[in-house]
Formats: structure tokens, sequence, C-alpha cells
């Protein structure tokens, strides 16, 4: 929690922070670095295989993203860093 807030995920619903945006980081790198790091790498892949194919062919929310890791982790504080290190909202 250390690290400066990040904007991974745009406040417009249907507008897209992307690799190497001019308005905000490599969110590809930033978000593989973010998830990976909080819940290790074979659950994140676990995880988002899982998510992937529930929602296949479906358009998601990041709010859905992240109830959903909360859910399969169990861990409540994932919220305090999707507001920091995804909505890039600094508490």
């Amino acid at each position: 929690m250390s690290d400066r807030s990040v904007t991974l995920c745009s406040s417009e619903q249907f507008n897209r922070i992307t690799l190497n945006s001019p308005t905000g980081p490599d969110t590809y790198r930033d978000g593989f670095r973010f998830f990976a790091g909080l819940l290790g790498y074979n659950n994140l892949k676990s995880y988002m295989n899982s998510f992937c194919q529930i929602n296949m062919n479906n358009f998601v929310t990041t709010e859905q993203l992240e109830k959903y890791l909360i859910e399969k982790s169990a861990k409540k504080e994932i919220a305090n860093y999707f507001r920091r290190f995804v909505y890039g909202i600094h508490v």
C-alpha cells in the first residue's frame, strides 16, 4: 500500500485505459503486477480462468471482477486495493 495510487479503471463506463494510454499507466503490466502480487500467480490464474468461463460471451465490469475475487479468495481487503490501485482513489 506504499506505492502511489494508480488508475487502471476509468470512471466512465464505456471508456478503457489501455496499454500505454496517454491518460494513464500501462494497464496490462500494472494490472498483472497488482493482481499477481495480491493473490499469487497460481491463484490469480485459477480465479481468472473460472471468471472467464462463467462470464464467457458476456460483458463484465470491473466491479463484478472485484466482487468475484473477494468471494473466491475470502480476502475482504481486496476492496481497499481496488480503490487505490484500480480506481486510483488514495485513502
